[in-house]
């Protein structure tokens, strides 16, 4: 069972900001659970020390998080987004996290750049964050590997 790009998109999104914001509503889909809303542990918040940049932790973006966890499936994700960003805002964000998957594949930067249209800055960009970032790309792969696993079950 494959996911398509953009539901790879989603759920990393998500997956992104579960990690951003401390409270977390259990009543979506995502979870597959209903409950209230959970304080995540410390392990979730801070991985080996390493804490998202201070510059992006403010209300507005918290308030932008909690927007998207209450979404609760595809076609509610496309009438948010569309609504939110720009299609260039939207193809930009979608075209780097096909990226990082591609370079965590060890595809060669010409195979990327000819898949996507990404030009070798970004790629260059990506890379950079897959290996000196802050391990959001390697912890989403790893999350939907194991959903991708669950399913298959």
């Amino acid at each position: 069972n494959v996911l398509k790009s953009d539901e790879i998109f989603m759920m990393a999104l998500r997956i992104f900001c579960i990690f951003c914001i401390e409270r977390v509503p259990r009543h979506n889909t995502f979870f597959r659970q209903p409950g209230p809303a959970v304080s995540l542990p410390a392990y979730y918040k801070v991985s080996l020390g390493v804490q998202m940049n201070n510059k992006i932790r403010t209300e507005a973006v918290r308030h932008l998080f909690e927007a998207i966890l209450t979404l609760e499936d595809e076609e509610e994700c496309f009438q948010f987004f569309e609504d939110l960003c720009t299609v260039n805002e939207l193809l930009s964000l979608s075209q780097r996290f096909e990226v990082a998957s591609m370079l965590k594949r060890k595809d060669t930067y010409l195979k990327i750049a000819e898949k996507t249209g990404a030009s070798t800055a970004t790629i260059s960009r990506v890379n950079r964050s897959l290996n000196y970032g802050n391990d959001g790309y390697d912890m989403v792969f790893a999350r939907m590997a194991s959903y991708q696993n669950r399913d298959a079950d």
